[in-house]
């Protein structure tokens, strides 16, 4: 198993060596499974793009970019960069100066609509950050 959405699980079969992801209601007395997206690059792809972008097109045979963004440095309002850090990781204060503190500190990792939202923000607030571009292989990893 490798998601849920409550409670039903999407999972990859290992022994059939692809990445076709598999779901099933759960509930139901049985399990039975269905392919939910032909690949795990597809499955991803769905899950990672976030709310507000659904019209954005997915149609083209082009390879997905994924992206992390790092809030590198208070910037020119500590004040508004603590309370940024404070909604996007649902803590006190105490804990957003640590957090600050042990910059640089990944506040976004998916798809490029996403981190050039979380771009926006940042800059809107005055806060230091870096957009890195990531293979899909170090978007995984951690």
């Amino acid at each position: 198993m490798i998601a849920s959405d409550e409670g039903d699980p999407y999972c990859i079969d290992l022994s059939r060596g692809d990445t076709v992801i598999y779901t099933a209601a759960h509930g139901m007395g049985t399990w039975d499974f269905s392919v939910a997206c032909g690949n795990l690059e597809e499955f991803l792809h769905s899950v990672l793009v976030p709310r507000g972008f659904e019209e954005w097109d997915t149609s083209g045979d082009e390879p997905y970019e994924y992206y992390k963004v790092f809030l590198t440095g208070e910037g020119s309002d500590k004040k508004k960069t603590l309370l940024f850090i404070k909604k996007m990781f649902s803590c006190d204060f105490s804990q957003a100066k640590a957090y600050l503190e042990a910059a640089p500190l990944l506040v976004y990792k998916g798809l490029e609509p996403g981190a050039a939202k979380t771009g926006e923000q940042l800059k809107s607030i005055g806060a230091e950050y870096e957009v890195r571009k990531v293979s899909v292989a170090e978007f995984l990893s951690s």
